[in-house]
């Protein structure tokens, strides 16, 4: 859930608020019960009245998250609500491969720009947060 924001090139901002929703729902289900593998129910108008929109926006996120791989349909008979599985794996190898998108990083005192990987940025993000904060 941290790195979220790492997938904004692949998932809207909308299907990332849904993707914090499920990674939510996965965290509580998993340490409410024993499975290690939960399944999560994902009722369109329960979603809805906590984000404020439509049941088919969230349809459509839905479909995109499946589509993708980060989570799965397990079930969908008709008058019950789908069921879905969280796949940890498929969403680790998508940041994996976010933090190798290669970005511009424009810094230092001239302000030159060069290629650098974003978990490359993250790094040094971190250790001047550190830095910055024993410093203090």
């Amino acid at each position: 859930m941290v790195y979220n924001f790492l997938l904004t090139g692949t998932l809207s901002d909308f299907q990332l608020k849904i993707l914090n929703l499920i990674q939510c729902l996965h965290n509580e289900v998993t340490s409410a019960c024993k499975s290690k593998e939960p399944i999560i129910t994902l009722q369109q108008n329960y979603i809805a009245s906590i984000v404020g929109c439509s049941p088919n926006s969230i349809n459509k996120a839905i479909k995109r998250l499946c589509q993708i791989g980060i989570i799965s349909r397990i079930n969908n008979e008709f008058g019950q609500c789908s069921t879905y599985r969280y796949n940890t794996g498929v969403y680790d190898a998508l940041i994996n491969e976010a933090k190798k998108r290669t970005c511009k990083l424009v810094t230092g005192f001239w302000k030159g720009q060069r290629n650098v990987s974003a978990g490359t940025i993250l790094k040094h993000m971190k250790g001047k947060a550190i830095k910055k904060g024993d410093s203090r």
